[in-house]
């Protein structure tokens, strides 16, 4: 009776490896898997039954013959192993347990099928919330070198732009140049939002260029062989969403769609673009590949469910892709069969009106963080200050400290260019030793990195304001965040600006910070 209630499937062998019974249980798992229960069931010999595995599971169906035979024979009491039997819709892992039995009976072992989906599964989550923590934390150390490059990069360009006429040779290469770390710079900005799971807020924007940027990227990827085609609508689409959300959501599509095309002889995949009646947006990628079984519909949009091999998919692209059009207010359909290929069309409300309202300011005039991402109210400002008539006046001066020595240099260079006086410190040791050995009054801004080895450039500006009160503060960072916006503000007298605006930033804060002083 025990046994009859029993969930886990279980039945019991004879010193030959006949079953000779089975529970409730065992049947229904046989049922469940597609499989004849007859052929395991009483009467049938289970060292027979592994035998008779072919293909992926013949490695674990030898391995379970071998621990069989250990217990039957009398060189183990019991044996264990881990194997996955997956169903014709679900990923599925049992451990089967073989222990000896007294001798005497007509039986001679007990063979048990614990079911460890949910553990296996559970652990899959947590290796890869791990991996994917890995990943953040990788791209956040990258983004920051990446930046410092960017702005090197920018401020030279802009440098050199501005002292080009346009019908200088060069001011071609020169305007390249800046367009390469403008795309540089927004690419590093979207995939940092990916990596630390940032959702902007949505902005009321066409469509069409959007999809058009990520099939670009696209292109570039690893299916050479596949066939790429667009279907765009001339229609000015406009809609309210995270660019960077329905890009992801987009790429994951076709990437899956990528993968269902695997020994297919014309592989295509479509991405089309087009007006549905009069309220929504229609963006859909079409495959020719294998297609998706109907009873899977209603599942592939969970996490962490998948119809590739072990190993070949975490089933998170899908629900990334649901989360992404419920978060824009829209909504993922799917159409599909076996051996026909498969469509998912993306629904995407229309903006109000299709063309976008003009941005207004409504800040104070002077204020903002200079991010790159608000406008500086324009600022007119002599680089000197009073002098005595007849004599030229004196230059402002700007310490600058950042671990960088080439980002440091663009930020001087940019500086003198425009009539300041800048001195570089290599670092917080040196900007503190050079603070208190010199005439320290006479610094009229400090602009400071924030990451930078000993000493955080907040922590920087809090030492340094204790010994000037009244000194201005400019942090250069390549990852702004509100955490570090609330700190700088409570010292007062401070802006902050994105390292990859320094080029557009750094100036126009400067002179606003200045003025202000």
């Amino acid at each position: 009776m025990a046994l009859e209630a029993m969930h886990e499937q279980v039945c019991l062998v004879d010193a030959e490896g006949t079953i000779v019974y089975v529970n409730p249980a065992w049947e229904a798992f046989a049922r469940d898997n597609g499989g004849d229960p007859a052929l395991s069931g009483v009467g049938s010999n289970y060292l027979h039954l592994c035998g008779m595995a072919q293909g992926d599971d013949q490695d674990d169906a030898q391995s379970f013959h071998s621990a069989l035979r250990d217990v039957l024979e009398g060189r183990a009491e019991r044996r264990e192993r881990e194997y996955p039997c997956h169903s014709p819709r679900e990923l599925r892992w049992y451990v089967a347990t073989v222990t000896r039995l007294p001798p005497g009976g007509p039986a001679q072992a007990l063979v048990v099928h614990q079911p460890v989906t949910a553990q296996r599964l559970a652990l899959a989550q947590r290796v890869q919330a791990q991996r994917l923590e890995m990943l953040a934390a990788l791209s956040v150390g990258l983004a920051h070198d990446f930046n410092n490059l960017l702005a090197s990069v920018l401020g030279n360009a802009s440098a050199l732009l501005a002292d080009l006429p346009p019908e200088h040779p060069c001011h071609g290469a020169a305007s390249r140049i800046e367009a390469a770390g403008r795309r540089g710079r927004e690419l590093i900005r979207r995939n940092l939002a990916l990596g630390r799971g940032d959702i902007q807020a949505p902005q009321c924007q066409p469509l069409r260029p959007l999809v058009e940027e990520a099939v670009t990227l696209l292109r570039l990827g690893p299916a050479e062989t596949v066939t790429l085609d667009t279907a765009f609508t001339d229609d000015d689409l406009w809609v309210c969403v995270d660019a960077t959300d329905l890009q992801q959501a987009l790429m994951n599509l076709v990437l899956n769609a990528w993968h269902a095309l695997k020994g297919r002889a014309d592989p295509r995949v479509t991405v089309g673009l087009a007006r549905q009646g009069d309220i929504k947006a229609s963006l859909w990628v079409e495959d020719n590949g294998v297609g998706i079984p109907t009873a899977l519909h209603t599942r592939i949009f969970e996490p962490f469910f998948t119809t590739r091999p072990v190993g070949e998919g975490a089933g998170l692209g899908l629900a990334q892709v649901a989360a992404a059009m419920a978060r824009a207010g829209g909504s993922v359909t799917l159409n599909s069969q076996p051996g026909q290929g498969s469509r998912f069309n993306l629904l995407l409300p229309l903006a109000e009106a299709d063309r976008p309202k003009p941005a207004t300011d409504t800040r104070a005039p002077g204020t903002g963080t200079g991010t790159g991402t608000e406008p500086l109210a324009p600022v007119t400002l002599d680089t000197g200050a009073a002098a005595p008539s007849g004599h030229p006046p004196a230059k402002r001066q700007v310490l600058v400290v950042d671990d960088d020595e080439v980002v440091g240099m663009t930020l001087c260079f940019l500086l003198e260019r425009a009539g300041f006086q800048a001195h570089l410190l290599h670092g917080p040791g040196q900007a503190l030793s050079w603070f208190d050995a010199t005439r320290a009054a006479t610094i009229d801004l400090l602009i400071t990195d924030q990451s930078m080895p000993t000493m955080t450039g907040l922590q920087l500006c809090r030492r340094l304001r204790q010994r000037q009160p009244q000194l201005p503060l400019l942090l250069v960072t390549g990852a702004v965040s509100p955490a570090i916006e609330r700190s700088l503000a409570r010292l007062g007298r401070s802006a902050i600006v994105a390292k990859e605006n320094t080029a557009e930033a750094l100036l126009p804060t400067v002179r606003r910070l200045l003025q202000q002083a």
